[in-house]
């Protein structure tokens, strides 16, 4: 959204500066902090593709060193969630219904009702 919204502004700004002879000091600052916030939101785009390329957030990829199952600094960094890149794009933008523990046990306590004895 941020993106599109400079974009547009910054399109307006560049057709503006066209028809007028005289640039302010104002026009000049209002572009730079559209590419600003332009570049913000595409660097926060290549990130979450990253995380998910990669199947990591950012506080493991930052912290990994203190997570048992990242590895250490001695044999290095291994994700063990990793699927493949293709496995980790298709998680992240078709994530799967994940049950917590309550649901599984109401689950199973409904069909130990429905079926009293085993065959």
């Amino acid at each position: 959204m941020v993106s599109g919204v400079s974009t547009w502004i910054g399109y307006l700004t560049v057709k503006y500066w066209k028809q007028v002879e005289s640039t302010s000091l104002w026009e000049v600052i209002t572009l730079c902090l559209l590419v600003v916030g332009w570049l913000m939101a595409i660097n926060a785009v290549l990130m979450t593709l990253a995380a998910a390329f990669f199947n990591i957030t950012t506080n493991e990829l930052a912290n990994w060193r203190r997570y048992e199952h990242f590895g250490n600094a001695k044999t290095g960094f291994r994700n063990p969630f990793h699927r493949g890149y293709w496995g980790n794009l298709v998680e992240f933008f078709c994530p799967r219904f994940y049950e917590t523990e309550r649901d599984l046990n109401k689950r199973r306590a409904a069909i130990k009702e429905k079926s009293p004895f085993v065959i």
